[in-house]
């Protein structure tokens, strides 16, 4: 596999693991733990504010998880015209912009809850 269907698919498998995790949140399937979740003080202590704030979060990372799929299927099908450089510049930018308003976002929500 060429290094830029590696990165392709890496960016595809990172939206599919975000929308399987995301899914899983909102459908409140994953309960307060140290591993998966918005894990702070305040979820932990409390199953409800654990469940709301997930439910919120997993709604904002299931929009981005189908951006990294859409971008990963529109990166697949323009793969002969771009270099690797410029892939990869569009799968940080994705990644660092798709992380950063979801977590911005949730500490935004917990303050009101």
């Amino acid at each position: 596999m060429g290094m830029k269907l590696m990165f392709i698919a890496m960016t595809f498998l990172i939206g599919l693991f975000g929308l399987v995790i995301s899914l899983l949140l909102v459908n409140d399937k994953i309960s307060p733990n140290n591993s998966v979740g918005v894990r702070t003080s305040e979820t932990l202590a409390n199953k409800d504010v654990w469940y709301k704030a997930n439910r919120y979060f997993g709604k904002d990372f299931l929009i981005v998880s189908i951006i990294w799929l859409v971008v990963s299927v529109a990166l697949y099908i323009y793969r002969e015209k771009l270099e690797i450089p410029i892939i990869l510049v569009i799968t940080q930018l994705i990644t660092v912009i798709g992380v950063l308003i979801p977590v911005v976002r949730i500490f935004s929500y917990l303050k009101k809850l």
